[in-house]
């Protein structure tokens, strides 16, 4: 990660001469650049981009450092040397032929790894006789962009937050990896700037759930004169946040949760992931779950594509009754700006008790295909909900912003556990 942008107690190195002379030859430039996107409730964001690039020196002094150190065998410290470019942890490490070298902030030695240095080497830059294949190098020979570094792809998409709470709209990323171009005049290039920025979709925490007024007003849009009951029961719900997108959450389904009894009351609002998409929908309108089902020779995991659901936010869940039978409020909440969100009409599902399934008994106005992806998602929902008390998953809770209602998000396990 520290090769990527992220802090550490590893010193960078490499174990090629000619990256290391690069590096003694070109200098580190940054420069900040801001965008702003807008949020599913129409309102704009003001998103932090830290671009960088290396400029080659044209005065100075440069230096290479040969250490003499050990390679990793199981104990981490001082000096200990730990390769990476045959990891394959990403694209960047083995361009560069990376390697860390440990040093122990709070150790004996303070973090000072001078008595591992073998030989210094000082010259001027630039060095005569320096090969032109080192010099005509550019940063992305060294730095590759997202299309061809999965790792780096993955980073740029983390998700942006709020660092100062009191400026609740100025957004920076969560994980500080620059977005390398090669100079500093493809800052003007659009197509470059697209590169990095269309990949800032993501802010934390997510809002569909923050901000009762929306969802009351999406409710309006929908069901009408109920609105106003479903607004005051909105305000009591609990809201759980995916910490990661639902493809990655291997969720049990509800059929493997009968030793767990029916679910007792329920009141969740669940947003799929905190990866919050600012203006840019999805490149298909399908949307994947992962549900563990039960059967033959054990529990299989299976993908499940739900076509129409590309932008989908969230559901809303809530134990009820209907003409005296028991059973369970649901709405599906959908798009990604304030021109185009809407929610679901009004469904009612009931528990099979012998089959452990839902039975929808009122539905309006829905097609059989409707019907599906509906009994899906509440599917999901109720089974999410016994994952987290079988402890499958974890609830980890989350500040309030401006005195809205409590977040929690729905975590991994910090070891490995089993859905059943």
């Amino acid at each position: 990660m520290q090769h990527y942008g992220a802090t550490s107690d590893f010193l960078d190195c490499t174990s090629d001469l000619d990256v290391a002379l690069w590096f003694s030859h070109f200098e580190f430039q940054s420069k900040i650049v801001r965008s702003k996107s807008e949020d599913m409730r129409g309102d704009w964001q003001n998103l932090e981009h830290h671009f960088a690039w290396y400029e080659l020196a044209n005065a100075g002094t440069g230096f290479i450092y040969v250490f003499d150190v050990e390679d990793f065998q199981g104990e981490l410290r001082d000096g200990v040397l730990i390769a990476l470019d045959d990891l394959h942890l990403g694209t960047r490490p083995q361009i560069q032929h990376a390697a860390l070298i440990y040093a122990n902030p709070y150790g004996k030695l303070k973090g000072d790894l001078a008595r591992f240095i073998k030989t210094a080497f000082e010259f001027p830059v630039p060095l005569p006789g320096l090969p032109r294949h080192v010099i005509d190098k550019r940063t992305s020979d060294l730095f590759p962009g997202p299309d061809n570094d999965t790792l780096y792809e993955h980073l740029l998409a983390a998700p942006f937050h709020a660092e100062n709470p009191r400026n609740p709209s100025d957004l920076k990323r969560m994980i500080a990896s620059p977005c390398y171009v090669n100079d500093k005049s493809e800052l003007r290039n659009e197509q470059v700037l697209t590169t990095y920025i269309g990949r800032s979709r993501n802010i934390w925490p997510g809002w569909l759930f923050g901000h009762r007024e929306c969802m009351a007003r999406m409710l309006h849009e929908s069901i009408g004169t109920h609105a106003h009951v479903a607004r005051a029961e909105i305000q009591n719900a609990e809201v759980w946040i995916l910490s990661a997108p639902a493809i990655c959450f291997p969720v049990g389904d509800v059929s493997l949760f009968k030793d767990l009894g029916q679910p007792g009351e329920v009141n969740v609002c669940l947003e799929f992931s905190q990866y919050e998409v600012l203006g840019i929908p999805p490149n298909a309108d399908v949307r994947e779950f992962t549900v563990v089902f039960g059967g033959e020779g054990g529990n299989h995991v299976t993908v499940h594509r739900l076509p129409g659901c590309g932008t989908l936010r969230g559901l809303w869940v809530m134990s009820g009754y209907i003409s005296g039978k028991f059973g369970y409020w649901y709405h599906a909440f959908f798009g990604w700006t304030g021109e185009t969100h809407h929610a679901s009409a009004r469904l009612f599902f009931a528990w099979d008790s012998d089959a452990y399934a839902p039975i929808l008994l009122l539905a309006p106005k829905l097609s059989a295909r409707a019907v599906d992806i509906h009994t899906f998602l509440f599917r999901y929902v109720i089974s999410m909900i016994c994952s987290v008390e079988a402890e499958a998953f974890r609830l980890d809770k989350l500040p309030k912003k401006r005195g809205q209602i409590g977040y929690q998000a729905i975590c991994f396990p910090g070891s490995p556990a089993t859905i059943c």
